[in-house]
């Protein structure tokens, strides 16, 4: 969890209200913070800040739970963009291992499918080629998605329950997305909050 306070930000018509709602009740829950990225123009800088808190001498994992429908098309460009070498100059300063996962989900609907949910899953890893390799490894046709909601809730379950987590280290995960949890799971294996 993020030691300190969460910023207040001027939420604007942009936002979608459930979705800031599930999210900021989300952070609570786990004793986390959230960031309001006002999209592409900040995302990267807005991420960078989160991983800027770590300690760098310390072991660290980090998740990123990746909405990848197409309302997050122009985010991911962005990632894709100017994210990596701007994260390969922050993990340099690390003299403690640093393990990247990533894990990308949808929604119901749509072809993601690991042991039973709607993510797809990206194990650690230490190389950040590997990392970046992952990062431009799929594809967003524009169409994904259908409803608003997303399967937020199985992509936190499966951020917590599918990777090897260094016990020993900092853990974060880093939900990036801009729609709100289905209030009624669907599927065999049904995650609620």
């Amino acid at each position: 969890p993020a030691t300190n306070p969460p910023v207040p930000v001027a939420l604007t018509d942009s936002y979608n209200p459930e979705a800031v709602s599930a999210f900021d009740q989300i952070a609570r829950e786990m004793g986390g913070s959230i960031t309001y990225s006002k999209g592409p123009e900040t995302i990267t800088d807005d991420i960078l800040q989160i991983l800027q808190e770590l300690d760098l001498h310390q072991a660290a994992d980090i998740v990123f739970a990746l909405d990848t429908t197409g309302s997050m098309k122009d985010d991911v460009a962005q990632l894709r963009k100017d994210f990596i070498p701007r994260l390969q100059s922050l993990l340099q300063e690390f003299t403690a291992p640093v393990q990247l996962g990533l894990l990308l989900y949808r929604d119901y609907v749509d072809n993601y499918n690991y042991e039973g949910i709607p993510v797809r899953i990206y194990p650690f890893t230490t190389s950040l080629e590997d990392f970046e390799d992952n990062l431009f490894d799929f594809t967003i046709k524009g169409n994904e998605g259908g409803d608003v909601p997303e399967a937020v809730y199985e992509a936190l379950y499966g951020s917590m329950e599918f990777y090897n987590w260094n016990e020993a280290g900092q853990r974060r995960g880093i939900l990036i997305g801009d729609a709100e949890p289905h209030a009624n799971p669907r599927g065999s294996k049904k995650y609620t909050k």
